[in-house]
Protein backbone atom coordinates (compact mmCIF):
# COMPACT_ATOMS: atom_id res chain seq x y z
CA UNK A 1 0.00 0.00 0.00
CA UNK A 2 2.88 2.13 0.70
CA UNK A 3 3.83 2.33 -2.88
CA UNK A 4 0.28 3.22 -4.01
CA UNK A 5 -0.17 5.82 -0.99
CA UNK A 6 3.17 7.61 -2.53
CA UNK A 7 1.68 8.18 -5.97
CA UNK A 8 -1.65 9.50 -5.38
CA UNK A 9 -3.57 12.54 -6.47
CA UNK A 10 -4.83 15.52 -5.13
CA UNK A 11 -8.63 16.19 -7.14
CA UNK A 12 -6.85 18.62 -9.03
CA UNK A 13 -4.42 16.21 -10.36
CA UNK A 14 -1.45 17.48 -8.28
CA UNK A 15 0.97 14.62 -6.37
CA UNK A 16 -0.24 14.28 -2.88
CA UNK A 17 3.08 15.02 -1.25
CA UNK A 18 1.73 14.57 2.26
CA UNK A 19 -0.69 11.46 1.28
CA UNK A 20 -0.31 9.22 4.33
CA UNK A 21 -1.00 12.53 6.73
CA UNK A 22 -4.13 12.76 5.20
CA UNK A 23 -5.45 9.36 5.84
CA UNK A 24 -4.06 9.21 9.34
CA UNK A 25 -7.64 9.37 11.49
CA UNK A 26 -9.77 8.32 8.58
CA UNK A 27 -11.40 5.34 7.30
CA UNK A 28 -10.16 4.76 4.28
CA UNK A 29 -12.11 3.32 0.54
CA UNK A 30 -11.01 2.50 -2.57
CA UNK A 31 -14.16 3.64 -4.78
CA UNK A 32 -14.11 2.04 -8.10
CA UNK A 33 -16.09 4.08 -10.47
CA UNK A 34 -17.31 6.07 -13.80
CA UNK A 35 -18.79 9.11 -15.08
CA UNK A 36 -19.88 7.24 -17.56
CA UNK A 37 -21.69 4.67 -15.75
CA UNK A 38 -25.41 5.73 -14.67
CA UNK A 39 -25.91 4.07 -11.52
CA UNK A 40 -22.60 5.60 -10.25
CA UNK A 41 -23.66 9.24 -10.89
CA UNK A 42 -27.24 8.53 -9.45
CA UNK A 43 -25.06 6.36 -6.22
CA UNK A 44 -23.03 9.30 -5.57
CA UNK A 45 -25.10 12.43 -3.91
CA UNK A 46 -25.56 9.40 -1.15
CA UNK A 47 -22.16 9.11 -1.26
CA UNK A 48 -21.17 12.61 -0.64
CA UNK A 49 -23.89 12.77 2.15
CA UNK A 50 -22.60 9.67 4.03
CA UNK A 51 -18.88 11.50 3.89
CA UNK A 52 -20.12 14.47 4.90
CA UNK A 53 -22.23 13.23 7.92
CA UNK A 54 -19.22 11.16 8.97
CA UNK A 55 -17.15 13.52 8.84
CA UNK A 56 -19.92 15.74 11.34
CA UNK A 57 -19.94 12.80 13.65
CA UNK A 58 -16.19 12.90 13.80
CA UNK A 59 -15.12 9.45 11.98
CA UNK A 60 -14.20 11.06 8.72
CA UNK A 61 -13.49 9.51 5.64
CA UNK A 62 -11.17 9.86 2.61
CA UNK A 63 -11.62 8.24 -1.02
CA UNK A 64 -9.56 7.09 -2.91
CA UNK A 65 -10.80 7.32 -6.50
CA UNK A 66 -9.90 3.80 -8.76
CA UNK A 67 -11.49 5.13 -12.26
CA UNK A 68 -12.96 3.38 -15.11
CA UNK A 69 -12.95 6.53 -17.40
CA UNK A 70 -11.95 7.45 -20.68
CA UNK A 71 -9.79 10.20 -19.80
CA UNK A 72 -7.94 12.26 -16.75
CA UNK A 73 -10.71 15.31 -16.89
CA UNK A 74 -13.97 13.11 -16.09
CA UNK A 75 -11.97 11.30 -13.23
CA UNK A 76 -11.22 14.43 -11.99
CA UNK A 77 -14.48 15.90 -11.72
CA UNK A 78 -15.66 12.83 -9.86
CA UNK A 79 -12.63 13.73 -7.23
CA UNK A 80 -13.47 16.96 -7.10
CA UNK A 81 -17.22 16.12 -6.80
CA UNK A 82 -16.59 14.04 -4.03
CA UNK A 83 -12.59 15.31 -2.37
CA UNK A 84 -11.54 12.31 -3.52
CA UNK A 85 -7.73 11.11 -3.95
CA UNK A 86 -7.02 9.62 -7.15
CA UNK A 87 -4.74 7.07 -8.27
CA UNK A 88 -2.87 8.67 -11.83
CA UNK A 89 -5.13 8.53 -14.93
CA UNK A 90 -3.72 5.57 -16.85
CA UNK A 91 -1.63 4.19 -14.39
CA UNK A 92 -0.65 0.42 -13.30
CA UNK A 93 -1.98 0.71 -10.44
CA UNK A 94 -5.89 0.57 -11.16
CA UNK A 95 -5.61 -2.57 -12.45
CA UNK A 96 -4.07 -4.09 -10.04
CA UNK A 97 -6.71 -3.01 -7.45
CA UNK A 98 -9.45 -4.07 -9.45
CA UNK A 99 -7.89 -7.32 -9.83
CA UNK A 100 -6.98 -7.60 -6.01
CA UNK A 101 -9.99 -6.99 -4.80
CA UNK A 102 -12.13 -8.43 -7.87
CA UNK A 103 -14.33 -5.10 -8.57
CA UNK A 104 -14.53 -4.08 -12.03
CA UNK A 105 -16.89 -2.53 -14.90
CA UNK A 106 -18.93 -5.05 -16.67
CA UNK A 107 -17.20 -3.49 -20.01
CA UNK A 108 -14.09 -4.62 -18.23
CA UNK A 109 -14.51 -7.99 -17.96
CA UNK A 110 -12.99 -8.89 -21.54
CA UNK A 111 -9.88 -7.57 -20.27
CA UNK A 112 -9.99 -9.64 -16.47
CA UNK A 113 -12.22 -12.23 -17.42
CA UNK A 114 -15.49 -12.86 -15.27
CA UNK A 115 -15.29 -15.81 -13.39
CA UNK A 116 -13.54 -14.44 -10.55
CA UNK A 117 -15.50 -10.72 -10.60
CA UNK A 118 -17.20 -10.17 -7.21
CA UNK A 119 -18.77 -6.99 -8.28
CA UNK A 120 -19.31 -4.18 -11.12
CA UNK A 121 -19.36 -0.56 -9.99
CA UNK A 122 -20.05 1.64 -8.29
CA UNK A 123 -18.04 -0.23 -4.96
CA UNK A 124 -16.48 0.78 -2.04
CA UNK A 125 -13.35 -1.79 -0.18
CA UNK A 126 -12.81 -0.42 2.88
CA UNK A 127 -8.57 -0.81 3.81
CA UNK A 128 -6.30 -0.48 6.33
CA UNK A 129 -2.96 0.99 6.49
CA UNK A 130 -1.26 -1.90 4.82
CA UNK A 131 -4.02 -2.46 1.96
CA UNK A 132 -5.94 -5.14 3.35
CA UNK A 133 -9.61 -5.13 3.29
CA UNK A 134 -11.85 -4.55 6.00
CA UNK A 135 -15.09 -4.30 4.00
CA UNK A 136 -16.98 -4.78 0.92
CA UNK A 137 -19.27 -1.67 0.04
CA UNK A 138 -21.66 -4.05 -2.36
CA UNK A 139 -23.31 -0.52 -3.95
CA UNK A 140 -23.72 -2.14 -7.23
CA UNK A 141 -25.99 -4.64 -6.11
CA UNK A 142 -27.45 -2.56 -3.24
CA UNK A 143 -27.23 1.22 -4.06
CA UNK A 144 -27.20 4.13 -1.01
CA UNK A 145 -28.17 0.90 1.28
CA UNK A 146 -25.29 -0.20 0.50
CA UNK A 147 -23.51 2.23 2.87
CA UNK A 148 -25.42 1.55 6.29
CA UNK A 149 -22.43 -1.65 6.09
CA UNK A 150 -19.94 0.39 6.34
CA UNK A 151 -19.06 0.39 10.35
CA UNK A 152 -17.34 3.96 10.78
CA UNK A 153 -16.29 2.89 14.08
CA UNK A 154 -13.68 0.46 12.85
CA UNK A 155 -11.09 1.15 10.80
CA UNK A 156 -9.59 4.63 11.55
CA UNK A 157 -5.89 4.81 10.03
CA UNK A 158 -3.57 5.77 13.01
CA UNK A 159 0.02 7.21 12.08
CA UNK A 160 2.46 4.98 10.40
CA UNK A 161 3.37 1.95 11.73
CA UNK A 162 7.29 0.83 11.79
CA UNK A 163 5.85 -1.84 9.34
CA UNK A 164 4.26 0.64 7.02
CA UNK A 165 7.50 2.76 7.31
CA UNK A 166 9.78 -0.20 6.11
CA UNK A 167 7.31 -1.02 3.26
CA UNK A 168 7.78 2.58 2.24
CA UNK A 169 11.34 2.39 2.33
CA UNK A 170 11.30 -1.26 0.38
CA UNK A 171 8.58 0.57 -2.32
CA UNK A 172 11.82 3.12 -3.13
CA UNK A 173 14.67 1.57 -3.13
CA UNK A 174 14.75 -0.44 -6.56
CA UNK A 175 14.41 -4.04 -5.85
CA UNK A 176 17.85 -5.09 -8.05
CA UNK A 177 19.67 -2.69 -5.83
CA UNK A 178 22.50 -4.55 -3.74
CA UNK A 179 21.65 -1.33 -0.70
CA UNK A 180 18.15 -2.39 -0.50
CA UNK A 181 18.78 -4.89 2.14
CA UNK A 182 20.93 -2.34 4.17
CA UNK A 183 18.16 0.59 3.32
CA UNK A 184 15.75 -1.73 4.97
CA UNK A 185 17.91 -2.60 7.63
CA UNK A 186 18.85 1.26 8.72
CA UNK A 187 15.17 2.14 8.42
CA UNK A 188 14.36 -0.64 10.91
CA UNK A 189 17.08 0.72 13.22
CA UNK A 190 16.17 4.26 12.93
CA UNK A 191 12.07 3.47 13.84
CA UNK A 192 13.34 1.43 16.30
CA UNK A 193 15.24 3.89 18.22
CA UNK A 194 12.61 6.53 17.44
CA UNK A 195 10.02 4.07 18.80
CA UNK A 196 12.10 4.07 22.01
CA UNK A 197 12.89 7.61 22.12
CA UNK A 198 9.38 8.40 22.91
CA UNK A 199 9.19 6.05 25.89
Amino acid sequence: MAAIVRKLLLPDGTPASDAREKLTGKRVALYFSATWCGQCVTFEPSLAAFCKEAEAAGKPVQLILVSTDHDALSQARTCESLNALQIPFGSHLGPELKRRHRVWAGIENKKYGDKNRRSGIPALVVIDPMGEELAFVDAERLGADALKSWDLDQGAWGPPTQAELVASVASIVPKESLIRGAAIAAAVTVIGLLLLRKR
